[in-house]
């Protein structure tokens, strides 16, 4: 894939972009996770207005990032996506660090995973959360979903819980990887940062 890849803030007019983005990669990384008729149906229409709203009135302290891929014609399309921005819900890891930022979501089309697109991502989300003052910072992962879990633990991230979550109608468990100081990450991300690993 002779193309260029660019990282920027997403602005209003994304949303379309997202959402396609949105849905074709939970449709592939959930594949075997969750039931095919599930990801099948998953709507476009829906988070198309979820990002028309995010974009439009960001959350204070909020942010998304979204990978541009730029080819030899001059066309550029989103392939992936990176959000995040405080802890949603008061959580204290088993190290009894009270983590105060999180990164939502990170996201990418299938044909650009383990390409370093990933840490290109995970490098502005840190930045943006160590310039909001968060100290610490959290992700969640769904437990069977092993390739995201090698990506997080390879930038370092150590498990801090777990919890139940119900998609749809299934039942799983999500595990939380913590960095207890935001620098941790940025610095693992800026070293993988060109490697052909996410």
């Amino acid at each position: 894939m002779m193309q260029q890849i660019t990282i920027r803030p997403a602005v209003p007019g994304d949303e379309e972009a997202l959402a396609h983005v949105h849905v074709a990669a939970w449709q592939t990384a959930y594949r075997g996770i969750l039931p095919n008729a599930f990801l099948e149906n998953l709507s476009v229409a829906t988070r198309v207005e979820r990002w028309r709203e995010r974009l439009a009135h960001p959350g204070e302290g909020e942010f998304s990032f979204v990978a541009q891929a730029t080819g030899k014609d001059g066309h550029a399309s989103i392939i992936g996506f990176a959000s995040g921005g405080p802890e949603r819900e008061g959580f204290v890891g088993a190290d009894r660090t009270r983590y105060d930022g999180e990164v939502y979501a990170i996201y990418l089309l299938a044909e650009w995973r383990r390409r370093g697109v990933g840490h290109r991502l995970v490098t502005p989300s840190a930045q943006a959360l160590i310039d909001g003052g968060f100290q610490s910072v959290v992700i969640w992962v769904l437990k069977d979903n092993a390739n995201a879990r090698r990506f997080y633990e390879a930038l370092g991230g150590l498990l801090a819980g777990e919890k139940p979550i119900t998609i749809g109608q299934t039942a799983l468990t999500e595990v939380a990887y913590g960095w207890p100081d935001t620098r941790e990450i940025l610095a693992s991300a800026q070293r993988h940062e060109g490697g052909k690993t996410r």
